[in-house]
């Protein structure tokens, strides 16, 4: 089908989006990756596209997920509300990729959270969950439910029945899992996430998998957390653990002193309405031969810093508050 009739299909579809000006920025967003999506979606499902999508859900468990290993306390969680799993994908998300995929949410977000986001969603492999909406509505898609049961980025906006209050996310960085929001959604980060031709494998397969039974997501669980190590992804443990090692490193390097202002950097940001400067937090860690990017500088990073610019506004808002 030529694009521009797959685009008309889109915008002629009310259950694609309910978000104002959503599809207009997908449409004109550079990579078209919209368009991919709906071409591959179409020549998997035909006719029944809008009806699959409406049924259809995908969450991502986050590599912090896959550390804590919650992927089995999040499927029990999807079936207590009628989501089935289809099958699992293993991903390893980019750096370019996460900037795309956010790109519309990051003219609101700060520099230090831009990196410390681009370190967690990026550290390691990510699991994608495709589901079937056992409550499959005309009036309100799968992915729409399941975004509303997943809980706000923010732990103060999520109520305690949510999954990520559930899981115990930690703060707006470290929040397990992603979905896509609406069958919109779906379409273009499937076509961020997969290129051709393993986007239209994926498409075939989910159209195989609603019409005739799921795939078993086990091994594809277990491979993950054979490929990534596990990590109790604790607050207070991993601020007592990283201070350590700096006093350890400082000690070792005969930079006791650089040590010492680290130690003191770090402490001043946890108390109450100071932030952590993460680009000096990153060259004084790298001064002493400590990774930035290991678990636990990045937790302590991400409870300490200024998330959002003041006064700046996402460009796409989210009718789930996620």
């Amino acid at each position: 089908m030529p694009d521009e009739v797959e685009t008309k299909t889109a915008s002629n579809h009310a259950g694609l989006t309910v978000v104002p000006g959503k599809l207009a920025y997908y449409q004109e967003e550079e990579g078209d990756y919209l368009a991919t999506g709906l071409a591959a979606a179409t020549r998997a499902h035909g006719a029944a596209m809008p009806e699959v999508l409406a049924q259809v859900a995908v969450m991502v468990v986050q590599p912090d997920g896959i550390a804590r290993r919650q992927v089995d306390e999040i499927l029990s969680f999807l079936d207590s509300h009628d989501f089935e799993p289809l099958f699992a994908v293993p991903f390893q998300l980019t750096v370019p990729m996460s900037r795309v995929l956010w790109r519309f949410q990051f003219t609101a977000i700060g520099p230090d959270s831009k990196a410390i986001g681009e370190g967690v969603y990026c550290h390691g492999q990510s699991l994608m969950l495709v589901l079937k909406d056992r409550r499959a509505s005309t009036t309100r898609p799968g992915s729409s439910r399941l975004a509303g049961i997943k809980g706000s980025s923010d732990p103060a906006k999520r109520g305690p029945e949510s999954l990520r209050s559930r899981l115990g996310a930690l703060n707006r960085i470290f929040g397990c899992v992603h979905c896509a929001d609406e069958p919109l959604d779906i379409l273009r980060e499937l076509a961020i996430l997969f290129t051709e031709p393993v986007l239209s494998e994926l498409h075939e397969r989910l159209a195989r998998t609603v019409r005739d039974g799921a795939d078993d997501c086990r091994p594809e669980i277990d491979n993950v957390y054979a490929a990534c190590g596990g990590h109790d992804l604790n607050s207070e443990r991993a601020l007592n653990r990283l201070l350590s090692d700096i006093e350890a490193a400082g000690a070792a390097r005969d930079a006791v002193e650089h040590a010492r202002q680290l130690v003191d950097m770090v402490v001043t940001a946890t108390k109450p309405g100071a932030t952590l400067d993460w680009f000096a937090f990153v060259d004084g860690l790298t001064a002493l031969g400590i990774d930035p990017a290991g678990w636990d500088p990045l937790l302590v990073a991400a409870d300490n810093i200024e998330y959002e610019l003041p006064g700046a506004v996402k460009l796409i808002g989210s009718f789930s508050s996620a």
